[in-house]
């Protein structure tokens, strides 16, 4: 055995010994000599050789938990590996319960003639194009037929909640119907007002009409059967809604 060690050139059992004595001995002498445990309740733990021995233990175990888990949490981040719990505690998104929506007006013919089209909205300059009109420029933002949106807080019941998965809450597609059917049913539309500044007595509008605006993008109609959290309109998020007409 000693030939063997000897060749893999192996500390013998004694040698490995006197080592780990040797760095048990310089840890205890750092230990005692530090102001922390000579000025605290932690140096009666260091007055004899099992204190000593129970307290040294628990530094290394609690150093060794500590080190485990930052390697752990940065391999997670990287996607090196999974969480130990990932297939224990699965993440859920939470349903959204309420939102505030600020509705707003805008004519086709304007857009036409600021050359926006909604209809290729995924071009890079017609997205430019819009967050200037709903965010930025002020000049742009004439386009709007109202100064001060109509604003809505809608609320969601369990009855709204999407059938098909209703633990995640409300569609986005509601929430289109919603703000359409709150529309119909204003003061603001169903006295003159909205004939005299708007539009016509008896407009009539499709959902895809609707432009939902969140976080300063649009939330587009090809995600209607998405549940609200999994677009990231969450309880208490405010949201721009336009309608063209």
């Amino acid at each position: 055995m000693k030939e063997l060690m000897n060749y893999f050139q192996l500390p013998s059992s004694d040698l490995f010994l006197a080592n780990y004595s040797n760095y048990y001995s310089k840890l205890d002498n750092l230990l005692t000599d530090n102001v922390v445990f000579k000025k605290t309740i932690l140096k009666y733990h260091m007055e004899t050789s099992t204190g000593k021995f129970i307290t040294i233990l628990s530094i290394i175990l609690l150093f060794s938990i500590i080190f485990y888990h930052i390697i752990l949490e940065i391999g997670v981040l990287l996607k090196i590996w999974s969480h130990p719990t990932a297939d224990v505690f699965v993440y859920k998104p939470v349903h959204c319960a309420h939102v505030y929506i600020n509705l707003n007006f805008i004519k086709r013919k304007s857009l036409i003639d600021h050359k926006i089209d909604f209809g290729n909205i995924s071009n890079e300059k017609n997205l430019n194009k819009l967050y200037n009109v709903f965010y930025k420029d002020k000049s742009s933002s004439s386009l709007k037929l109202l100064k001060k949106p109509l604003k809505y807080h809608i609320e969601f019941a369990p009855d709204d909640y999407n059938e098909k998965d209703p633990e995640l809450g409300t569609t986005l597609k509601f929430l289109r119907n919603k703000i359409m059917q709150l529309f119909y049913e204003s003061k603001f539309y169903n006295n003159d007002e909205f004939s005299n500044n708007i539009g016509p007595k008896k407009l009539k509008i499709d959902l895809k009409d609707i432009k939902i605006f969140h976080k300063k993008e649009e939330v587009p109609i090809e995600k209607d059967n998405e549940p609200l959290c999994l677009v990231d309109i969450n309880t208490g998020n405010t949201a721009d809604a336009i309608i063209l007409i």
